[in-house]
């Protein structure tokens, strides 16, 4: 005798599905059947739905020519735009905070004035020319910056570690700048981290702490906003060869380290920062790696999406990988431009929620 049949999902259930999805999917999806289309317009469905939007995907396109304009690019996890805004040539784009962008100075005589914007009211919540005593003619290699909120005050600060030359001998300094309500903020000096900076890229934020690689490749230089003191995070990589590239990100609200390789990139997540814990999450096999970054896991599939360029010739562009069958698909080419910078802003900027369903 066959078995009864199951019975068909509730509502509830289809509800419950359908909350998740992104923009497009759910506008393809109001026209499978009536119930559907029901169920998307209901107020409260709306109201979980924007509850449950993914963040967005914000890229700086930049140029060679100092002349031309770059763009900032929102995006959804589908590589759908959502905004564009064109960047004063004079701002380079850094990092991102929910609707917060920061924003430095290019020109070189002015290299390390910074600026605060908030995109979703156009209003720039802080600014801040060079530290007081900083000549022009100070020798230095470069500046990296971090950009985040304190775990427990909540205060918004930006630090920035410069590289000083004098006689040939390399020196650190840092500074902290905490964003007030008056716009009067100051950059005021504090402790510099206890080793060099191994690459050139900015701070990652993971729960009001910023992380640095270290020219100890596997170790991350960590600070803490609250306290601003300095520590070492010992990484999960011991040996990493000529060739091989490590690179650190934010995964869901946890530290990632990557290690690019020729054909696979590897990734650990730092499970328990008091035990210096990690494990190793995905094995990706891509074709060859310039640019690599995780971006996001989606749930509740799991699947991993992430920034990816095969070389210097070819385009970058969004993929998704699915743990499950091991394999790769294309999201979406990112725009025609060099993506000098790529990361997550607040889904509150997608103007299209507001005119959801």
């Amino acid at each position: 005798m066959a078995p009864n049949p199951l019975p068909p999902p509730s509502a509830d259930v289809f509800f419950e599905i359908l909350s998740w999805l992104p923009l497009r999917s759910l506008s393809l999806s109001r026209c499978v059947c009536t119930s559907w289309r029901v169920i998307i317009s209901n107020p409260a469905f709306v109201a979980v739905h924007r509850s449950r939007a993914q963040p967005l995907i914000i890229a700086a396109t930049d140029s060679d020519d100092r002349a031309t304009m770059s763009t900032l690019q929102i995006m959804d996890m589908e590589g759908d735009i959502a905004r564009v805004l064109d960047l004063c040539r004079f701002w380079k784009f850094r990092a991102s905070l929910d609707s917060l962008v920061l924003f430095t100075c290019r020109l070189e005589y002015h290299p390390r004035s910074v600026r605060v914007l908030d995109l979703a009211t156009g209003e720039v919540v802080a600014s801040s020319p060079r530290a007081d005593g900083e000549a022009d003619h100070d020798s230095r290699l470069t500046t990296r910056f971090g950009f985040g909120r304190a775990a427990r005050s909540g205060a918004l600060k930006v630090i920035r570690i410069v590289f000083h030359v004098v006689s040939s001998r390399c020196s650190l300094t840092c500074q902290v700048l905490k964003l007030g309500d008056n716009g009067d903020s100051r950059w005021m000096a504090t402790r510099p981290p206890p080793d060099m900076l191994g690459d050139s890229r900015d701070g990652v934020l993971v729960n009001g702490v910023l992380h640095f690689l270290s020219i100890c490749m596997g170790d991350v230089l960590s600070f803490d906003l609250e306290s601003e003191e300095w520590k070492t995070i010992h990484g999960p990589l011991r040996d990493v060869g000529p060739w091989e590239k490590i690179g650190l990100a934010e995964l869901n609200g946890v530290l990632c380290i990557t290690l690019a390789k020729k054909h696979t990139v590897n990734l650990w997540l730092l499970t328990d920062v008091n035990k210096n814990e990690w494990v190793e999450a995905y094995t990706v096999s891509v074709d060859g790696v310039v640019d690599f970054l995780p971006l996001r896991v989606m749930r509740p599939a799991g699947k991993l999406l992430f920034y990816h360029r095969r070389d210097y010739r070819s385009a970058a562009g969004l993929h998704v990988y699915d743990p499950r069958s091991g394999e790769c698909t294309f999201v979406k080419k990112v725009q025609t431009g060099i993506v000098a910078r790529i990361g997550l802003c607040s889904s509150c900027l997608d103007p299209r929620l507001r005119g959801q369903p």
